[in-house]
Order: C-alpha cells, then sequence, then structure tokens
C-alpha cells in the first residue's frame, strides 16, 4: 500500500512539481525485491546469485502463490509458500519488537 501511495503522489507532484524525500525512498527500497521476486524476469533466467536471493524474498511466495491461482503452475508447493510467508512475518515481527525497545527504553 505504501508504494501505491508514494507512486500516486509521485504521479501527482509531477503537476505540482513537488517531489518527498520519503517515497523516493520507499521505491528504492523495494526496486530489489520486485526484481528478484519472478514479477517481471522468471527465476531461471536469474543469474545464480539473484536465484539464490530469491529464497529470501516475500514477494516471491506471494508471486508464486498468485501464479497458482491463475495458472496453476507453480515453484513451490502452495503449503511452502503459506509457511514462508509466515516465517518472514514472524522473523520481520521479532526484528521489529526488538528495534522498539531498543529504541524506547
Amino acid at each position: 500500500m505504501d508504494t501505491v501511495l508514494c507512486n500516486l503522489w509521485n504521479s501527482f507532484s509531477l503537476l505540482t512539481g513537488r517531489r518527498t524525500a520519503d517515497c523516493d525512498q520507499s521505491i528504492l527500497r523495494q526496486a530489489p525485491l520486485i526484481i528478484i521476486s519472478e514479477v517481471f524476469i522468471p527465476i531461471e533466467s536469474l543469474p545464480s546469485m539473484g536465484q539464490v536471493a530469491t529464497y529470501f524474498s516475500p514477494l516471491t511466495y506471494g508471486n508464486d502463490l498468485i501464479q497458482a491461482a491463475y495458472h496453476g503452475h507453480t515453484h513451490f508447493n502452495p503449503l511452502l509458500n503459506i509457511a514462508m510467508l509466515c516465517i518472514i512475518i514472524l522473523l520481520f515481527q521479532v526484528f521489529a519488537n526488538q528495534l522498539y525497545r531498543r529504541w524506547n527504553e
């Protein structure tokens, strides 16, 4: 949702000539994830280092679930996709809780 709002704001900013650094940084953080998640480039055509990186991207598993729903073929078992998404969410939540405790003590 953050990317959608930033893209909408950046589109509007073309008319007014104003841009925000927060949205630009948000897009720069998310662009590599989109590239390695098989949204635009198939995993098989990525270099070997890129293929390894796809296993750490949550977008890969979400995209694979969408591919399963629309086309019926996947790289991973749908249950594995759901499990990996839950694990990634849990890891990010633990990391966020630790950062919150560190900054608010």
